[in-house]
Formats: C-alpha cells, structure tokens, sequence
C-alpha cells in the first residue's frame, strides 16, 4: 500500500517547548458540551440551543433548498444501545491494528439483546431507505442532529476508496494538499449509505453519535429523536462552506474542509461568496426566521447547477468554523494525521 512520509521540522521546533495538560482520552472538539457549566439553568439553555437546530424544527421551511429527507424514529432502547456499546467497540478498536472494522465483527461485541434491539430497528429503517434511494446506489444518513462523519476512518472501505482516488491523479507523486483532499473525498464517498448495516455499523463508531445520544435521552420525554434518510447528492468537498447568521443576517462565510487548499476557492471566492448571500438573503432569511430562527450556523454545497443547503447548527463555540488561529489549525491538522498514522495511510518521522 502506498505510504505518504511527512517530516516536522519548523512545526516540531515551535511547539516542542509547549506544556500540555496530559489528558486521559481524546474527544471529538466539535463535541456538545457536557461539563463545566455554573448552574442547571446553563445546562438548560446550552441543550435548548442544541435541540432547537434539530433536523425537523428547519426541515420543512427550506424543504425545496436541501436534499429530499424521510425520517424514521429512534425508540429509547436504541438510543441506549448506541450510549453502552460506542465506549466497548472503541475501547476493542484501539487494541488492533489499523483500527477497522465491519457489520460482522461488530456483531461479535454485541449481547443476544442488543443484536435483537438492533434487528428490530433495521427492518424499519431498512424500508425508509429502499423509499429514499428511488434507483439510486445510496443515501445519506444522520440523526436528528448530527451525522457519524467521524466514523470512515474506522472502515475498511476507507482504505480502498482514498488510494483508488490518488491512484486516479494521474501524476507520479502528488501533492500532499491532493492527497488530503483525496481523503476527505473518500471520507465523504464513506458517508453513502448502501444498506442498512453500513448505518449501523457507522453509528456504533462514531463518538458524535455517542455524545448526542446521551443528550437525547435525557429529553426523550419532550424530543423525539429520529434516524433522517437524505437523497444522495454528490458534493465536492472543497465546495462546502459554513455561513454564520446573527440577528437573521449572514455576516461571515468559511471555507467548510479547512485543513486543505482550494484553488477553486481562491479563483472564485468572491463568486462564491456573492451567490451565497443572494441565495440565502432571497431564498433562506425570511422563511427561517419565521420558525424562530435568528441565530444559528448554516452548511452549503456548491454543485453544477444550483446551492444546497446542508444543515443548520446551532450559534454555540463548539460549532467553530474554519477561522482559527495558525497555531489551532497545526493542531487540527496534526491529529488528523495522527489517526491517519494509526491506520496506515501515513507514515510519520521526526527528524
């Protein structure tokens, strides 16, 4: 398997005198946040503003400017499984090598009943997606609130797909900034969903589905928590970007991927950035603050012939954009080769 070798030398110098707190566990950044609030008011308000962005409470105000969706529920014994078994698999996973897995090996980590809590889920689910696909390979799957995007680099189809796209260059040795985008590309073609045991599968990796389940369970009560079956659109990861919305207005727009170069963006941001705000000033503002919302983080795709949009977030820290300081970004992007490192598809010297 082709191996990409990266050196740190000025990176390695300007943060080898840095003192970390050592840590325990890594978490996703992106991550609700559970912790370090004053009082049960703020944990209040902090959830409220998470469950507000839920996939049904915007869905059917831009029901025409986002991909096709059906939902399917969620039942709490689900819910459930998702929160007892992520922490099991994970904890297995770190012990192998190359960090993959499938369906049947999963399978092996389940009990009787939690196999059979499953079974029951995917007959229903199972229907919902055959109705979505309409002669299509594939669909995209998510929660009500966010998806498990941080589940491909944990499947063994990630592998193949990522040196099937560098292999596709047609150049003796491309950049590294190619590779990169190759691997989001692959990380994406990772996210289409052919059968109901790839979402399963993927969920029971993702530690985003992990932490928003536990947040759903303690509203189960009053928020009603669904799997959402989108159409498959193919999108180019570097022709995603992430709107900022204060007071109804879009005031700030960041390249979506930012751990890569676009030339795409850079011949074309203004383009880019003026057909945006048409779309979402013409199209987007006034029907979504009729459904209360003012201030919220907003997802959208560029394709050949029109904008989507992807998703709205809700307006917290833990939902950043692209826009961090240069030391931040290293170490995004030093994590992120680091668990590339992990499944072989990079190998790292210092020197």
């Amino acid at each position: 398997m082709e191996v990409t070798t990266i050196t740190f030398n000025m990176l390695n110098e300007a943060i080898c005198n840095i003192k970390l707190k050592k840590v325990k566990e890594i978490h996703d950044c992106s991550a609700p946040k559970l912790t370090g609030f004053i009082s049960e008011a703020e944990i209040k308000a902090y959830q409220s503003s998470v469950l507000a962005s839920n996939f049904e409470n915007w869905y059917d105000a831009i029901q025409g400017h986002t991909f096709p969706s059906a939902i399917c529920p969620i039942p709490c014994n689900l819910m459930q499984l998702f929160v007892d078994v992520y922490p099991r698999v994970e904890k297995w996973l770190a012990e192998r090598p190359g960090r993959a897995a499938d369906w049947a090996e999963i399978q092996t980590k389940l009990t009787v009943e939690e196999r059979d809590v499953l079974n029951s889920a995917a007959k229903k689910l199972r229907l919902v997606m055959e109705l979505q696909m309409k002669g299509s390979d594939g669909v995209f799957v998510k929660t009500s609130s966010r998806s498990a995007k941080d589940a491909p680099i944990v499947k063994k189809e990630f592998k193949d797909i990522y040196l099937s796209l560098v292999n596709s260059i047609g150049s003796a040795a491309p950049s590294f900034n190619e590779k990169l985008i190759c691997m989001l590309h692959a990380a994406t073609q990772c996210l289409k969903m052919k059968n109901v045991q790839q979402v399963l599968t993927s969920f029971l990796l993702s530690e985003r589905i992990w932490q928003d389940m536990r947040i759903a369970l303690e509203h189960k009560d009053s928020v009603p928590e669904h799997f959402i079956v989108r159409q498959w659109v193919d999108l180019d990861c570097e022709l995603e970007f992430r709107g900022f919305v204060y007071s109804g207005s879009l005031n700030a727009l960041s390249q979506y991927n930012h751990i890569i170069l676009s030339t795409k963006v850079l011949k074309h941001k203004d383009e880019y950035c003026s057909s945006i705000l048409k779309f979402f000033n013409d199209e987007l503002r006034d029907r979504l603050i009729q459904k209360g919302f003012t201030n919220y983080i907003i997802d959208f795709a560029i394709t050949s012939d029109r904008i989507w949009v992807i998703e709205l977030n809700p307006f917290l820290e833990s939902t950043g954009g692209s826009h961090v300081s240069p030391f931040l970004s290293e170490l995004l992007l030093i994590f992120f080769l680091l668990e590339c490192h992990r499944c072989g598809l990079v190998q790292l010297e210092q020197r």
